[in-house]
């Protein structure tokens, strides 16, 4: 079975929205989340699976830096959107929409990885895996890569920017990670 960066850059990016105290539940910053992924892409040569570690930092005035990463190489997180709390019967069970936009820029043409999911209770995040061009008309000011912080939304009224980067991405496979909350390094060092 071949190792894709992409794959470790997406499954690492879905390990990150898993994880927290918790992404689902209403966090307090500054957060911390590492975990473990797994991601399985569609190909015309089949299914193709591949392991990846996540790791993600909200520091208190709410910018976000992580990555995802496997022995093949690492993909940045540049965008991270986060929906309203869903509660449930059970807190184990609360979810929330989360929207991680992630860069690999290893070839000729760079890559932008949309993890599109949700988070469940304080330690899952699970979805499907897009891809695009990250130099694609407009994909880079559609996403307002270069914008560190955390960005709100609503399921119902996503915004314009994100709705045209799900639309031209493509699907290429879906993911899920399992992950806890980290010592916060950035903050305490």
């Amino acid at each position: 079975m071949k190792k894709l960066a992409i794959g470790a850059v997406v499954l690492g990016i879905g390990l990150h929205l898993g994880a927290g105290v918790s992404f689902a539940q209403d966090p307090e910053l500054p957060l911390a989340w590492k975990g473990d992924g797994e991601a399985t892409f569609v190909g015309r040569d089949g299914e193709q699976e591949i392991d990846f570690d996540f790791e993600i930092h909200i520091d208190s005035e709410g910018v976000v830096t992580g990555h995802t990463s496997t022995g093949d190489g690492q993909a940045q997180i540049e965008r991270f959107y986060y929906g309203e709390e869903v509660k449930s019967e059970y807190p184990a069970l609360n979810s929330r929409k989360i929207v991680l936009a992630l860069s690999i820029r290893g070839g000729d043409t760079p890559l932008l990885v949309l993890m599109d999911g949700r988070a469940l209770g304080a330690k899952m995040f699970y979805g499907e895996l897009r891809l695009a061009r990250l130099n694609a008309e407009g994909m880079k000011e559609a996403l307002d890569i270069g914008n560190k912080s955390a960005t709100a939304i609503s399921e119902e009224s996503l915004p314009s920017g994100l709705k045209k980067a799900l639309k031209e991405s493509v699907p290429m496979g879906y993911f899920g990670i399992e992950g806890k909350p980290a010592a916060d390094e950035k903050e305490s060092g």
